[in-house]
């Protein structure tokens, strides 16, 4: 009899632990094989010189991201921590120091009101500019675009964020290291500031505006430069949904000029049946100045580029993407020339799996 006392007090007080009190550990892994037509290469590592981060290396098999996450959550606190593997880690995470390389996530949340859902949140953050996520089962397309992958991923610093009571409106502030950065690139660089600002009216409509407002290394010196991102999701109807985005960014060239940098996005997903989804994805991205993407000539930065991928749904763990990909520029990033343009064609697919 003591010995079920016993066990029936430990039940009661681990259902009691498990009510306030939730523990979450997730795996993903997500190999990939990318081929390209012609795109310049250093002859050794097989990276692709057009300005992308994700799933960037060309004519071998490799990981793209791999991730092993540590969640914690009850009513009052909130912790995550994510560390990361693969060619995007390398690709994203090359200037940070060693020891934080692979830290993918890393932060901590208070709520700091009883009437409110307002939290306080600190460390190595998801970016909140932009609808696309470094894991490729979050977003509509297997290869992020080109305005992605060219803006921050993460971001480290302090987030103070309310929900209103009907959840229809998400508000955020932040305090940053920077422009995607773990540490600050110098301990006298003053701090970055951000805000969000996230409308959903229903269940089938998102809008989001996001903002950056920082200086950044450029050579020897900085350079203010503020950022802006707006986009929309919308559901039409059960097996349609569409995203559209449009980014815009300033960085201070003197005390009068700012040059710019602009690019937009439109995905249109259908899905197939039970099993099966495509997307189309039409993207531009131009920056005549160089202030994000360098050109290998002295030469304005223009790229268009379309994609079309179909998803093959295996279970709720494993989803099988393939990509097919072309772009335009008037950049030689791409040594296809076609009427003016180089035309770089891209063919990847992937396998991701979550446990």
């Amino acid at each position: 009899m003591k010995k079920l006392l016993i066990a029936i007090l430990l039940l009661s007080v681990l259902n009691v632990f498990a009510q306030k009190d939730s523990v979450t550990v997730s795996f993903y892994v997500e190999p990939y094989y990318s081929d390209h037509n012609q795109a310049y290469s250093d002859g050794r590592n097989h990276d692709v010189v057009v300005p992308l981060y994700s799933y960037n290396r060309k004519s071998e098999f490799n990981l793209n991201l791999g991730l092993i996450r540590l969640k914690y959550k009850n009513s009052d606190v909130r912790a995550n921590i994510s560390l990361g593997v693969g060619t995007y880690m390398q690709a994203n995470y090359s200037n940070e120091p060693i020891g934080a390389q692979n830290i993918f996530e890393a932060n901590v949340g208070a709520k700091i009101s009883k009437k409110h859902n307002l939290w306080v949140d600190a460390g190595v953050l998801p970016s909140h500019i932009g609808f696309e996520s470094a894991v490729g089962t979050d977003n509509f397309t297997l290869s992020r675009s080109v305005v992605a992958d060219n803006s921050p991923y993460y971001e480290t610093g302090a987030r103070l964020s309310l929900t209103s009571k009907n959840n229809k409106w998400f508000f955020a502030g932040f305090l940053l290291n920077g422009w995607q950065n773990i540490y600050k690139v110098d301990k006298d660089l003053k701090p970055s500031v951000g805000h969000q600002i996230t409308f959903t009216p229903n269940e089938k409509t998102t809008i989001n505006w996001s903002s950056f407002v920082g200086n950044v290394p450029v050579g020897n010196i900085f350079r203010l430069r503020t950022y802006s991102n707006l986009y929309a999701i919308v559901k039409l109807s059960s097996t349609w949904d569409v995203i559209g985005g449009f980014d815009i960014g300033f960085q201070r060239q003197n005390k009068i000029v700012y040059n710019p940098w602009y690019a937009g996005v439109v995905m249109v997903r259908k899905t197939l049946n039970d099993k099966w989804k495509a997307c189309l994805r039409g993207e531009v991205f131009i920056d005549e100045e160089q202030i994000i993407v360098q050109s290998r000539a002295d030469r304005r930065v223009h790229i268009m580029a379309t994609s079309l991928n179909f998803d093959r749904k295996f279970s709720e763990r494993m989803v099988w993407r393939t990509e097919l990909r072309v772009f335009l520029a008037d950049e030689k990033f791409f040594d296809a020339p076609r009427d003016g343009y180089y035309v770089h064609n891209m063919l990847t697919t992937s396998w991701a799996f979550t446990f």
